[in-house]
């Protein structure tokens, strides 16, 4: 046991040399003012995964996690000479820095509340049965969930807006614990060799559907479970997979403007979507038009001098500062605050299409700020979309105390979470809910609150429906045995309680 805490010790060196070295290549400015607040960020980030590791955190590390998005969101863009942010002064981009260092500081002192205390074992939990025929059943549900996307992308049959959204929506947490318990079975190498085939062929193809329609981070967060199922499956990090999976995610993100200005409808009232109904037969020319334009997207960068590095067009794509900078340089100079007034449809969006069928997008709090802020114009506003996150949401609203205030809340929900499932089989309830919640983390860096908990209200929903058709009861007849501070999704199987 002491070994293995002192292993993760040591790979937290390695996690930690990896991405100050990545920092300091992506250094493209002079001003030691910048790289100082983005060498803050970093560490802060750094410091939960180590606070994690150091205490033996007896769940999954769902705060860390989320924390470690800031660092493609803001810390490398900061320095890295962004075109968008340029105009800035180097004082206003530390006081960014100080910001997003100060949400962080707020969210791991309330997360810690919760690492430091013992977790204490329910009576009963509902758990999935560890057998041949969970494996089927979840064969089927990605085989289900996979019809589903072709035929959003076919547009084969219409059940309705009601139907139609409530089914999408479910399936996307539905489709991820499908993956996830599957790789999870693969790792343990208790999978069948015809349901690994089966398995991986649905995967592959699910990756390619999901594309379809030109976003990506719906892929990212497949890969991402199907890597973390077979990481606590095996207890090895399959670096192999991981390449395997992520390069072409990454390489095909450079091709996404070209293939949107060919393929998206903008105006269609709904938000950007497919112009034409695409069918599995046109896939591959679908995709290889994308990786034709991605590969000269790069050969183009790469002979452009205003581009000094083949991975400015990804941290462009997924950098958050230039939005942060803007809202902070104008509230409420210019702008006075929001005072939480893109908070106020969540209770509106939460509800059921079917009884709410004029219900307003889950998008609107982005929707709001991207009018307030004047980068949409009124009559764009449906069918533009501009990412913001949840901490400039808060900034907007209600300034640098708004953010302070979203981190420990923040920090306090996740928590919750990581505490509430410590322990418990990765099959259970719990364990299977928070790895939901640290998949979406990767998904909340480019969300809104209202989208963030209508989006896991949704999933939610769909892992009671789960819970309720396949799980059961199973009562826990003997006491944790934590004495031993390693985490427990590092564990043996049985995780340290017997069951009847």
């Amino acid at each position: 046991m002491k070994n293995k805490q002192t292993n993760l010790r040591v790979a937290f060196w390695y996690i930690a040399l990896v991405f100050f070295v990545y920092f300091l290549i992506n250094i493209k400015v002079s001003s030691l003012l910048i790289i100082f607040g983005g060498f803050l960020i970093l560490v802060t980030v750094l410091s939960s995964l180590y606070i994690c590791i150091a205490k033996g955190a007896e769940g999954l590390p769902i705060f860390p996690v989320f924390s470690f998005t800031i660092i493609f969101k803001y810390v490398l863009p900061l320095v890295s000479n962004s075109l968008t942010i340029r105009l800035y002064s180097p004082e206003k981009k530390f006081c960014a820095a100080l910001t997003v260092v100060a949400f962080l500081i707020a969210g791991i002192f309330s997360w810690a509340c919760f690492l430091y205390k013992k977790p204490k074992p329910p009576k009963r939990y509902l758990s999935l049965p560890d057998n041949a025929a969970s494996a089927n059943s979840f064969l089927t549900i990605m085989f289900l969930v996979l019809i589903l996307r072709m035929n959003g992308v076919g547009r084969w049959f219409y059940l309705g807006v009601a139907i139609q959204n409530f089914l999408d929506l479910v399936s996307i947490g539905i489709g991820l614990l499908a993956i996830f318990f599957l790789a999870y079975r693969w790792g343990k190498g208790e999978l069948k060799k015809k349901d690994r085939s089966l398995f991986l062929i649905l995967f592959t193809l699910m990756l390619v559907v999901s594309a379809i329609p030109i976003y990506l981070i719906e892929d990212m967060t497949m890969c991402i479970g199907m890597v973390a199922g077979y990481f606590l499956g095996s207890k090895k990090i399959p670096i192999i997979l991981i390449l395997v999976l992520l390069f072409p995610v990454f390489f095909m993100q450079y091709g996404k403007s070209e293939m949107r200005g060919k393929y998206w409808d903008l105006e269609a009232g709904q938000g950007p979507s497919l112009r034409y109904a695409i069918q599995p037969w046109q896939y591959p020319s679908f995709l290889w038009q994308w990786f034709n334009a991605a590969y000269g997207e790069i050969t183009y960068r790469e002979n452009d001098p205003m581009y000094t590095s083949h991975v400015q067009p990804l941290l462009e794509r997924s950098s958050m500062v230039q939005l942060l900078l803007m809202v902070e340089d104008q509230t409420p100079k210019e702008i006075p605050f929001y005072y939480g007034a893109t908070y106020s449809h969540i209770l509106e969006t939460m509800a059921p299409r079917f009884l709410s069928p004029k219900k307003i997008s889950p998008l609107i709090g982005g929707r709001m700020l991207s009018l307030r802020y004047g980068l949409v114009p009124e009559e764009r506003i449906e069918t533009t979309s501009i990412s913001w996150d949840m901490m400039i949401e808060s900034y907007a609203n209600f300034g640098f105390f708004g953010c302070v205030i979203l981190g420990a809340l923040l920090g306090s929900l996740l928590g919750f979470i990581e505490y509430w499932s410590a322990g418990l089989p990765i099959l259970s309830f719990r364990f299977l809910y928070a790895s939901v919640v640290l998949l979406f983390g990767f998904k909340a860096s480019e969300m809104v609150t209202n989208t963030f908990v209508v989006s896991l209200f949704q999933t939610t929903v769909g892992l009671f429906l789960m819970a309720f058709l396949l799980m059961r009861f199973h009562r826990i007849t003997s006491s944790f045995s934590h004495q031993a501070r390693v985490p427990a999704w590092m564990k043996a199987k049985d995780q340290g309680f017997k069951t009847e």
